[in-house]
């Protein structure tokens, strides 16, 4: 079965020219599968990495809260 556009004949074969017509048609169903699997592969690695900075965040809190305090009230004592 020939599927390459040029057969070392100088001519495009008939089986190159229906697949590139397949392909056109198929364009719009293809796209919208690959967005929906590049998407998904996205989400689930931003879900990883938010779960991750949630647990960093939580496990650290006791070492985090009281720099953040620290810093509030002399970021706000110098606005005064």
């Amino acid at each position: 079965m020939r599927t390459c556009l040029n057969d070392n004949r100088g001519d495009f074969s008939s089986y190159g020219n229906l697949d590139i017509s397949v392909a056109t048609a198929q364009y719009r169903e293809k796209l919208w599968v690959y967005e929906s699997v590049v998407g998904f592969v996205n989400a689930t690695v931003r879900l990883i990495v938010k779960l991750m900075t949630m647990a960093a965040c939580w496990s650290m809190a006791i070492l985090i809260a009281p720099l953040g305090l620290i810093y509030l009230y002399f970021y706000h004592s110098r606005s005064e």
